[in-house]
């Protein structure tokens, strides 16, 4: 049975003014995918939608290791990956 890779997504300040319920230092755990689902060096978009958060992080695999970051620019608001 393949391990489910779970990521944990930190509440940004900006998702806390859309969410006014929600402390900006809150986290949630979401599924994205399966560890063997993405090889080295691949990336992919994924989207977030819970009660609390709608949102999309890419999901970046080097060295094994799994990064989480926004899918946009954070200063040109434009797609990092497509």
């Amino acid at each position: 049975m393949d391990t489910v890779k779970s990521i944990l997504t930190a509440i940004s300040g900006s998702d806390h003014e859309n969410n006014p319920s929600v402390s900006s230092n809150e986290q949630i755990r979401y599924q994205l995918c399966q560890i063997d689902e993405l090889q080295n060096g691949q990336m992919k978009e994924f989207e977030i939608i819970t009660s609390v958060i709608n949102t999309s992080v890419l999901l970046i695999k080097q060295d094994n290791k799994f990064h989480a970051y926004a899918s946009k620019c954070c200063h040109y608001k434009v797609p990092l990956a497509k």
